[in-house]
């Protein structure tokens, strides 16, 4: 969701933002939106290049390799070096 990391952990912004990201999830539910349905090639790339931008983790390669995998979207992990 978006400003999702800009609050405390433990604030209350943060539970409100939870908040939001789970009436997120039930709306796609709702509407019978399923991940396969917006994980992307295209979004996937979109993922590497904010990522990248705010100088992610080498956690956040980890999970990207694993949505895409999941997604059935060949990603290897000198993609994601060569985005730099």
């Amino acid at each position: 969701m978006p400003n999702s990391s800009a609050q405390d952990a433990i604030s209350g912004q943060k539970r409100d933002d939870c908040g939001r990201a789970g009436e997120a999830v039930v709306n796609l539910i709702r509407r019978g939106i399923t991940p396969r349905q917006i994980v992307t090639r295209a979004s996937m790339e979109n993922a590497i290049t904010v990522v990248i931008a705010l100088g992610g983790s080498t956690n956040a390669v980890l999970h990207l390799l694993a949505i895409a995998s999941s997604a059935g979207i060949k990603l290897k992990l000198d993609e994601l070096h060569a985005h730099r």
